[in-house]
């Protein structure tokens, strides 16, 4: 009998922490890996402060350690939401590996990037 499949109890792979800041600002920082199986918790914090009235939401990508095309698709489709709810939309990436998939999928062209999740809520 294999038990390769069966996983001992331990962290999530991911977990979504939503900071809510004055004037309707929401940091999201997903810690841990966001692919196939977790893009949809991580689309879920997004949706939550989007949908939640947030005017404005940043994402934290600082403490990824995986960023697959499904976490890239999210981020898209959290962008365009937040854009047809009127909410201001910015990605904190800093030195996460998330960074070189983000340049190869274009989305550094289109979204809002900030250095810091500070100069993202100032700026």
């Amino acid at each position: 009998m294999s038990e390769a499949f069966d996983r001992p109890a331990q962290r999530p792979l991911l977990d979504v922490v939503l900071d809510r800041h004055a004037e309707g600002a929401v940091v999201i920082r997903p810690r841990g890996e966001v692919d196939l199986l977790t893009a949809p918790r991580f689309a879920a914090g997004m949706s939550d402060a989007i949908d939640g009235g947030a005017t404005l939401v940043v994402v934290d990508l600082g403490e990824v350690t995986f960023f697959g095309s499904a976490g890239v698709a999210s981020l898209a489709r959290a962008a365009e939401r937040a854009i047809e709810v009127g909410a201001g939309f910015r990605l904190v990436v800093g030195e996460s590996m998330a960074s070189r998939v983000l340049e190869i999928s274009g989305l550094t062209q289109v979204l809002e990037m900030r250095a810091t999740v500070a100069a993202a809520l100032a700026g």
